[in-house]
């Protein structure tokens, strides 16, 4: 099922005629994150005066903080076919609505209101035709309400609060200076559909954003293959990092990967049991 067309997938998704779930934690067909579930106001300092950087798409998250931290440059992996349809949603979203109006659509609890139609009206006019013909695809037959509730998305707990603190672009007058970016900026973004421990990547990058790929792939009696992986799978600049949000790490698999990072990296602390994997191509004086 996963070599039909993702607009045709999406649609038999959201109307209960192909399950998505069932095939492993993540697979081509997984379920889009509304929001990231990190918080990337944490370590948005490892986001800024990056030239080229490639990233998870997820959520989106990383790629929209990372606009707002001065990156241009985005390659950008995810394993799911759906998440570049959703990012380039969310930059529509911003170009076309006010804060205000995104957060309504994104988070209203009025069911006449969450992925409103008229709100996609406007959104629409500033997706490129392939993600437009995805998004128009679903909304022709489909109430907004019914696809933003559908197995399209995952069921993770999404709160606003959180949502806002973790993101840096939803804080302030940031919200303005993305869609600032967005409308007269350069920004380029090249998406591909890939299981990132399987492939390796040519380009050099001044970041490697994992999200929270590692304990998913490098747990267990497989912690030493990490260290390999960042070597053979990417190419850093001589200032480049590769970084890993981990949510809950035992003492001892702490203790093993800040014994494999060594001298090159690093674990730094991000507050209520959250930490970051900081690896560089040299060693951290």
């Amino acid at each position: 099922m996963s070599k039909v067309e993702p607009g045709v997938l999406a649609q038999l998704i959201v109307r209960g005629e192909h399950i998505n779930f069932g095939k492993g934690t993540f697979s081509e067909e997984s379920g889009l994150y509304r929001f990231t579930n990190e918080d990337i106001s944490s370590y948005f300092e490892h986001l800024k005066n990056k030239d080229k950087v490639l990233t998870v798409i997820g959520s989106g998250g990383q790629v929209i903080n990372g606009i707002l931290a001065g990156t241009e440059k985005f390659d950008c992996f995810d394993i799911s076919v759906f998440p570049e349809y959703y990012l380039y949603l969310q930059l529509a979203s911003i170009m076309a609505l006010s804060k205000e109006e995104y957060l309504e659509y994104y988070f209203s609890d009025d069911r006449d209101v969450v992925f409103n139609d008229d709100y996609y009206d406007r959104i629409r006019e500033f997706l490129p035709k392939k993600y437009k013909d995805f998004w128009d695809g679903l909304y022709m037959f489909d109430d907004g309400y019914d696809i933003y509730n559908s197995l399209l998305f995952r069921s993770d707990l999404c709160l606003k609060n959180f949502v806002i603190k973790a993101n840096p672009y939803l804080q302030e007058d940031n919200y303005e200076r993305v869609k600032s970016i967005l409308k007269y900026g350069n920004v380029t973004i090249n998406s591909s559909v890939c299981d990132v421990t399987k492939v390796k990547f040519d380009d050099s990058y001044d970041l490697v954003n994992l999200s929270n790929i590692l304990p998913y792939n490098f747990s267990g009696d497989r912690i030493d293959k990490a260290i390999e992986f960042f070597k053979e799978s990417f190419n850093l600049t001589d200032t480049g990092e590769i970084i890993n949000y981990v949510f809950n790490m035992s003492s001892d698999v702490e203790d093993k990967f800040r014994e494999l990072l060594e001298p090159n990296g690093y674990i730094e602390e991000l507050g209520d049991k959250k930490k970051l994997l900081v690896y560089r191509n040299r060693p951290i004086k």
